[in-house]
C-alpha cells in the first residue's frame, strides 16, 4: 500500500468517525481501476461516494483531498464545490476555469512551463471551443452589450483561444452601444451552430491536451497519477445545475489519468433527474450512465455521531460543567454509550429512532435551549426529551405543556416502542450494585413528574440517594403556587427553540 506523509495525522484531525482508513482503501481502489486492465496506461474512471444528508461527506472529501495533496508521491487533486458554484448560469464555465487553474499551479509550482506550455495552451483554446456552442444562450446576456462587429471579434478570440487579443480592446466592445444588438446576436448564433460540426474533434483535442499535461507533470514533474477531482455539494444545486454539471463532466472530460469522485445523495439526485426530464423519468438508471462505481460512505456509529456534534458546538462546550447528563452508574450495560452527555442524546436518539439528519436538527433545538436557559445546571437528558417529542409532534409536546396528556400516552401516541436496557442499580442494602431493568419511558415519567406538583402518593413514596433517576432530581426544590420545579422552564425553552431550523 501507498505510504503517506507524516502530515496525515494532522490531516484527518477531527476524524471522529475514523473515515481515514476508508480513504486509503479507496486511494489505492481509485489508482487500480484508473489503470486499463492488463495495460499500463492510464484511463478515466467516476465514482459515487453516496450518504445521505448529514453523514458527514464534505469533512471526509476535503480530508481525503488533503491528504492525496500530502503524499509522497502526491497526486494532483482538484475539489470542486457544486454548491458554492451554483449562482453560475452555466456549471462548466466555472469549473473549466478551476480545472485549468489547478493545473496552472501544478506546472507553476514544479516549474514546467517550458515543457507543458504548447500542451497547455492548446487546453485552453480547446476549453473555449468545446464549450462555446454548448453555451451560446448563456451568453445571450453578456453580448446584449455588443454590436455585430463587437460580437464578431469577441467569438473569433472566445474560439481559437487567442490569449494575446487587447484587454482593452474587450472593455472597448463591452462599452460600444446597444444599436445593432440584434443583428449581433444573429451573427454570433450562426457562427456557433456552424461550430457544431466540429464539437466531437474539438473535445478529442481538449481531452488530448489535458493528456499530454499531466503525462508531463508525472513523468517531469513526479507527481503521481491519477489526478483526483472531488465534485462535493452536487446533491444540494437546482436540479438543472446538478444535471448539467454531469453531463458536462461526462461528455468533455472523459480523459485518462482523471479519476472523478462525485460525492451526492443519490436518491436526492436521482429526484433531480425527474425534476428535469419528468416525473416518470428513471432515474436512478441514469444516473449510472455517468458512474463506473458507486459506494456508500460508511455510516458512523450514534456515539461517534453524537460526539461530533458535541464537539462542534461552542454552546454545549461553554455550558460543559452545568451539564447533568442524567445517566445511570455506569451507563446502559446493553450499549458501549458510557455516562456522558453524548451517551443522553444516543438513548434519546435510538428510542425515537431519529437518522442522522433528524438528529442534527434535535441538537439545533437542544444547543439553543441550554442558550436560553441561562447559568442554570442543565438536566441534559429531561431536555434532549422535550426536544425529541417536539421534533416527532409538536401539537403533543403543547399537550404535554399544559398537561392535558402525560408521558405514557405521549409514548403510545407516538408509536415509541420502549426498549428495556440493564443498568447496575445501588442502594441502601446492595452497596455493591445489583442489576436492573430500566426505559427512557420509565425516566421521562419521573422527570415530567418531578417538573409538576407531585401527587399526595408520589410525595410520600420513600426515595434514597441511591435512586435513578430520582438522585438526579434531589437537589431541584419546589417552586411558585403551583409546586412546579425548574424543569418545568424546560418547556418554555424548547418551544421557542423549536422555530430554530437547519437544512
Amino acid at each position: 500500500m501507498q505510504q503517506t506523509t507524516t502530515a496525515q495525522p494532522v490531516v484527518w484531525e477531527g476524524d471522529f468517525f475514523q473515515r481515514h482508513r476508508f480513504a486509503d482503501f479507496l486511494t489505492e481502489y481509485l489508482r487500480t481501476q484508473s489503470h486499463a486492465p492488463g495495460k499500463s496506461e492510464l484511463r478515466p474512471f467516476s465514482l459515487a461516494l453516496d450518504a445521505g444528508w448529514g453523514r458527514g461527506k464534505t469533512f471526509f472529501v476535503e480530508r481525503w483531498a488533503k491528504d492525496l495533496s500530502t503524499r509522497a508521491p502526491r497526486h494532483p487533486v482538484l475539489l470542486f464545490n457544486a454548491w458554492a458554484a451554483d449562482i453560475a448560469a452555466d456549471p462548466l464555465v466555472a469549473f473549466m476555469a478551476a480545472f485549468k487553474a489547478k493545473l496552472d499551479e501544478e506546472v507553476q509550482a514544479l516549474d514546467l512551463v517550458a515543457a507543458t506550455g504548447e500542451s497547455v495552451k492548446k487546453m485552453v483554446k480547446g476549453m473555449r471551443r468545446a464549450y462555446l456552442p454548448a453555451g451560446k444562450v448563456l451568453l445571450r446576456g453578456l453580448f446584449e452589450k455588443w454590436s455585430g462587429a463587437g460580437a464578431d471579434e469577441f467569438f473569433e478570440a472566445l474560439k481559437t483561444g487567442d490569449t494575446d487579443i487587447d484587454q482593452a480592446r474587450l472593455e472597448e466592445l463591452g462599452e460600444e452601444s446597444f444599436k445593432t444588438v440584434g443583428k449581433g446576436l444573429d451573427e454570433f448564433f450562426q457562427k456557433a451552430l456552424a461550430e457544431q460540426t466540429d464539437l466531437a474533434k474539438v473535445v478529442a483535442e481538449l481531452r488530448s491536451s489535458i493528456e499530454m499535461t499531466l503525462s508531463t507533470l508525472a513523468q517531469q514533474g513526479g507527481v503521481a497519477l491519477p489526478m483526483f477531482v472531488f465534485v462535493d455539494e452536487l446533491d444540494r444545486c437546482r436540479p438543472p445545475f446538478a444535471i448539467a454539471m454531469l453531463e458536462g463532466i461526462k461528455h468533455l472530460f472523459g480523459v485518462k489519468g482523471v479519476c472523478y469522485v462525485v460525492s451526492t445523495n443519490l436518491a436526492q439526485l436521482a429526484e433531480a433527474t425527474r425534476a428535469v426530464y419528468g416525473p416518470g423519468f428513471n432515474g436512478a438508471g441514469y444516473l449510472k450512465r455517468f458512474f463506473d462505481v458507486q459506494c456508500e460512505l460508511p455510516a458512523p456509529s450514534p456515539l461517534k455521531f453524537a460526539e461530533s456534534l458535541f464537539a462542534a458546538s461552542s454552546v454545549m462546550a461553554a455550558a460543559q460543567g452545568r451539564l447533568a447528563h442524567g445517566m445511570p452508574d455506569g451507563g446502559l450495560k446493553d450499549t458501549d454509550w458510557g455516562e456522558t452527555a453524548p451517551a443522553a442524546f444516543c438513548w434519546v436518539a435510538e428510542e425515537f429512532g431519529l437518522d442522522f439528519r433528524s438528529q442534527q436538527q434535535m441538537f439545533a433545538v437542544a444547543e439553543a435551549s441550554v442558550s436560553a436557559l441561562g447559568t442554570q445546571d442543565i438536566h441534559l437528558l429531561w431536555l434532549v426529551i422535550l426536544c425529541a417529542i417536539r421534533h416527532a409532534n409538536p401539537p403533543f409536546f403543547e399537550r404535554l405543556a399544559r398537561r392535558e396528556m402525560d408521558i405514557e400516552a405521549a409514548w403510545s401516541d407516538l408509536l415509541i416502542v420502549t426498549r428495556p436496557y440493564r443498568r447496575t442499580a445501588y442502594d441502601a442494602s446492595s452497596p455493591q450494585g445489583a442489576e436492573a431493568g430500566v426505559t427512557l419511558r420509565e425516566v421521562a415519567a419521573q422527570f415530567y413528574a418531578n417538573a409538576f406538583k407531585l401527587s399526595k402518593a408520589a410525595a410520600r413514596a420513600p426515595t434514597t440517594d441511591f435512586d435513578y433517576p430520582k438522585r438526579w432530581l434531589q437537589h431541584l426544590k419546589k417552586a411558585g403556587p403551583r409546586g412546579d420545579s425548574e424543569l418545568r422552564q424546560y418547556f418554555s425553552a424548547v418551544r421557542c427553540a423549536g422555530f430554530i431550523s437547519i437544512d
